[in-house]
């Protein structure tokens, strides 16, 4: 029996090792979910959500409110002994990932002053969830839906404004009593006195 309870501890540990990978720069990486496939290579794209919190647990970033990704190149091979940061840790994710990497503030900011309230030896904790890794087709084709997107919203707010108008202007027309004529664009209107004179436009 004991040795059965040791077998499982020993897998248990096993298992909690393999919950943490080393970036080349050497910092560590928390496997909060394990993905599938390689590791990103330089030439591919992460696509990921973050969420950075300091020592405090506040949030300093969250992408998911903006609701756009985050499209994170990873640099080429020559790059790596400038790598000080998490920008290291790229180098070790791969689709389907979430992970989490602890970084004191001194190294994030570096040469830059360090903000109101912040010591240098505060965590500051990065959330990463790689959604996918593509090429730069397929960046360009995740820029491409971003702008359809961003258009499709466009023309429904126009539309729904367009309502709004016309609503306010029948609102407006009505408590003066003029009767309206619109032309056939749909984008003037011309307003007429019931008793006026005037004569319509040509």
């Amino acid at each position: 029996m004991k040795i059965s309870q040791l077998g499982i501890l020993a897998l248990v540990c096993c298992m909690a090792c393999k919950s943490e990978r080393e970036a080349p720069n050497g910092l560590k990486v928390n496997v909060i979910k394990e993905g599938t496939g390689d590791y990103a290579v330089p030439g591919q794209f992460l696509i990921t959500s973050m969420v950075i919190k300091d020592a405090k647990d506040s949030v300093w970033r969250d992408t998911h409110i903006q609701d756009l990704p985050m499209i994170i190149p990873v640099a080429d091979e020559t790059a790596k002994p400038n790598e000080k940061g998490v920008e290291s840790a790229f180098r070790v994710m791969k689709k389907g990932d979430s992970v989490s990497i602890a970084i004191d503030a001194k190294t994030l900011f570096g040469a830059q002053p360090m903000p109101p309230n912040v010591k240098p030896e505060d965590k500051m904790t990065f959330f990463f969830c790689v959604k996918d890794i593509v090429d730069q087709q397929g960046v360009e084709k995740i820029q491409q839906d971003l702008q359809a997107k961003q258009m499709e919203k466009s023309k429904k707010e126009q539309e729904g404004r367009l309502a709004m108008d016309t609503v306010a202007i029948d609102a407006f027309l009505a408590a003066r009593n003029l009767s309206v004529v619109k032309d056939k664009s749909t984008r003037a209107w011309a307003a007429l006195r019931a008793d006026s004179s005037c004569a319509s436009p040509a």
